[in-house]
C-alpha cells in the first residue's frame, strides 16, 4: 500500500465501518474455517507469523481494540512464536501498561508454566523482592475469549529495549561502557542466582528475556507519548482467497515500535521476564525453546544430560560476553546444522566430548572413524596418541586450528576465548558528526580485565553441566563482586608500590586521629593551644595513570 492511501491509525478509530473491538471474557469464537495468508511485507522485518492467525494459535489484535474492557492498544511492542505484546493504556488507572498475549494453545491454565512460575515466586517473596532482584513478574493476568481460542493475558509496566539493543547504544571503546556492561551483569547474574535460589531454572535466558527499565513514563500524556512512539506502520491483512482475514486475524499487520523509542528513559537496571520455558529443578524438563546461541550442549544434543541450573548458567556465560562485548559468542550454532554448532564449541572449548559426539554422529560412526584413523596412520598406526586435529569431532579440524591460531596470535594467551577478549578491537565512527564517513577506530579492554573475565566464562562454559560453576559462586567472582578493582590497581602500581601507598594511608590515618585528638584536647583545656604552625604533613593518595605511569606520590600540608 502506498504512504498516500495507508491508513493512519486514527483514521482507523474514526472508521464507523470498522469500530474498535471490545474484546471480553464473555465472547464465544464462532464456527469458522482456518484461513491461509499472504507473506508479510519484507521491510516489516520481525513479524509474527500470520499462520497462527487459526485455531489454537494468536489473538487477533487491531490499534485501538480495547482488551478486558480496560486496556485500549496503542502500539505494538513485540512478537514471538509464544504470543504478542502490545503498549496499553490502562483506562481505571490512567497508566501505561504492556499486555502480552498468549496463543490460545499455550493458555491452558493447567498447564501454563509461566503462570504456575508467577505463582510460585509470589509465594515465595515479596513484590518489593522481586523487583530487587531484578526478576519482572505480571502485575496482573486475565483471560479473554476470541476466535482462536481462550487467551492467557499478562498486564506488566511497560519496560525498555533488551539488554543487547542497550549495549549496541553504547561506545563499546568508552571506560564508562565498560563500567555499566559490568553493572548490568553483575545484575543479571543476582537475578538468575535468586531464581536458583527459589528452585527455578529460567529455560530462556537470553538478552531478549533481559530488559532495561523505564522512569518517568507514566509521567507522558497520550499526545507526548505518541509523539515518541511515532505512527504505527500497518498493512492490509490479505489471505490467499482474497477473503477478509476477519475474524480470524486483525484487519492491519501492525509493525513493532523502534526499540529506541524510549531511549531517554533508560536506566540502567535489568528486569528478566518470559518465564515460559521455565520449570522446578526437582521436575526437569526435556527439551527447551532457547535460541542455539545460548543453549548448552545439553540442550543441543537432547537426552545426553538432564537440564537444570547448569543449562542456565551456560547461557548466562552466553549474555555476559555479549553485555561485555556487544557480539554474541556462538553466533554461527545451529539446530539445523550441528556440523557448525560443533565447530563452535570446539574452537573456543576444545574437543567435543562423549555423549555429546556419539548423540551427534553416532556411536557406530564415532568408533569406525577411530579405527580407521589408527589404520591410515592418523593416530601414528601404533597405539599412539592422536595428533590435536585428529582429536577435534569437527570435519574441517585443520581450519579450525587455523582459526584459533589466527585469534591467538599476538595475544600471549592459550585460549581462545581469553584472546578473544584480549585481542585488538575496531569499529567505525563517523568522521564528523552527521557525516556518513566513517573512520577505524582501534581499542582493546584493559588485559588484567579481560582475562578475568576470560577466567569467569571458562569455568561457566563446561561441556560437563556438573563442572559448571553454580549461580552463587559467579556472583562471588572477583570480576563481578568488585574485589577485581584493588587487584587492577595492585597490577598497575605493582607489589612495591602498593606497599608503600598502604604505609603512607597508614601514616595520614595516624597524623589524622593525633589532630582530631590535640584539637579536642585544645577545646577542653584552656591552658593547652593548638600547635602554633598548625601544620601536619602527610602522604597524599597516587592518581593512577595510563599503565606507564602509576601516578605520583606527593606531599601536601593538611591543616587540622
Amino acid at each position: 500500500m502506498s504512504e498516500s492511501t495507508k491508513p493512519t491509525s486514527q483514521a482507523i478509530l474514526g472508521n464507523s465501518q470498522s469500530p474498535p473491538r471490545t474484546t471480553t471474557k464473555s465472547q464465544a469464537p464462532p464456527p469458522i474455517e482456518d484461513q491461509e495468508y499472504c507473506e508479510p511485507p519484507l521491510e516489516f522485518g520481525e513479524i509474527e507469523d500470520f499462520r497462527y492467525y487459526n485455531r489454537g494459535g494468536f489473538h487477533p489484535v487491531d490499534i485501538g481494540d480495547i482488551l478486558n474492557d480496560r486496556f485500549e492498544v496503542i502500539h505494538k511492542l513485540g512478537c514471538g512464536g509464544f504470543g504478542i505484546g502490545w503498549l496499553c493504556h490502562d483506562r481505571d488507572f490512567n497508566k501505561w501498561r504492556a499486555v502480552k498475549i498468549l496463543t490460545a494453545n499455550l493458555s491452558a491454565e493447567s498447564s501454563n508454566r509461566e503462570l504456575k512460575t508467577l505463582a510460585y515466586l509470589r509465594d515465595q517473596a515479596s513484590g518489593e523482592e522481586l523487583e530487587r532482584n531484578h526478576i519482572g513478574v505480571a502485575l496482573e493476568h486475565f483471560y479473554i475469549e476470541g476466535p482462536n481460542g481462550r487467551h492467557l493475558c499478562f498486564v506488566t509496566p511497560v519496560f525498555g529495549c533488551s539488554v543487547a539493543r542497550w549495549r549496541s547504544m553504547l561506545n563499546c571503546e568508552e571506560q564508562s561502557t565498560m563500567v555499566a556492561s559490568r553493572n548490568i551483569c553483575r545484575q543479571v547474574a543476582k537475578g538468575l542466582r535468586f531464581l536458583h535460589s527459589k528452585g527455578i531454572a529460567h529455560g530462556d535466558f537470553k538478552p531478549g528475556n533481559i530488559l532495561m527499565r523505564l522512569e518517568g513514563i507514566d509521567d507522558l500524556d497520550r499526545s507526548e507519548l505518541e509523539e515518541l512512539l511515532g505512527e504505527p506502520d500497518l498493512e492490509p491483512m490479505e489471505t490467499m482467497s482474497g477473503d477478509d482475514p476477519r475474524p480470524r486475524a486483525p484487519q492491519y499487520c501492525v509493525k513493532h515500535v523502534s526499540q529506541t523509542w524510549c531511549k531517554r528513559f533508560l536506566v540502567e537496571e535489568v528486569t528478566i521476564i518470559d518465564f515460559g520455558e521455565s520449570f522446578h529443578v526437582n521436575s526437569p524438563k526435556d527439551s527447551l525453546g532457547i535460541p542455539p546461541a545460548y543453549a548448552a550442549p545439553e540442550l543441543m544434543f537432547p537426552k545426553t544430560r538432564a537440564l537444570g541450573f547448569s543449562s542456565d548458567i551456560w547461557a548466562l556465560a552466553c549474555v555476559m560476553f555479549e553485555i561485555k562485548t556487544g557480539d554474541i559468542l556462538f553466533q554461527n550454532a545451529n539446530r539445523h546444522d550441528l556440523d557448525a554448532t560443533v565447530r563452535e564449541f570446539e574452537l573456543f572449548l576444545g574437543p567435543l566430548p562423549d555423549p555429546y559426539r556419539a548423540a551427534w554422529k553416532g556411536q557406530d560412526q564415532v568408533l569406525q572413524a577411530h579405527v580407521r584413523a589408527s589404520e591410515t596412520g592418523k593416530l601414528g598406526g601404533n597405539g599412539e596418541l592422536p595428533s590435536e586435529a585428529n582429536a577435534y569431532a569437527s570435519e574441517d579440524a585443520t581450519s579450525l586450528l587455523e582459526e584459533k591460531a589466527e585469534i591467538l596470535a599476538g595475544t600471549r594467551s592459550s585460549h581462545v576465548l581469553e584472546g578473544t577478549l584480549v585481542k585488538e578491537r575496531t569499529v567505525y565512527r563517523p568522521l564528523h558528526p552527521g557525516d556518513p564517513r566513517s573512520k577505524p577506530l582501534h581499542f582493546r579492554f584493559p588485559r588484567n580485565d579481560a582475562l578475568m573475565l576470560a577466567g569467569l566464562l571458562s569455568a561457566m562454559l563446561k561441556y560437563e553441566p556438573n563442572d559448571r560453576m553454580t549461580s552463587e559462586e559467579v556472583c562471588r567472582h572477583p570480576w563481578l563482586s568488585g574485589k577485581s578493582g584493588l587487584q587492577g590497581i595492585c597490577s598497575k602500581l605493582g607489589a612495591t608500590r602498593v606497599g608503600n601507598l598502604v604505609k603512607g594511608l597508614v601514616f595520614v590515618l595516624v597524623l589524622s586521629l593525633s589532630a582530631v585528638v590535640l584539637n579536642a584536647y585544645a577545646a577542653s583545656s584552656k591552658n593547652v593551644q593548638p600547635h602554633s604552625s598548625g601544620i601536619i604533613r602527610g602522604l597524599c593518595l597516587p592518581e593512577i595513570g595510563d599503565g606507564n605511569h602509576a601516578g605520583q606520590l606527593f606531599l601536601m600540608q593538611c591543616k587540622y
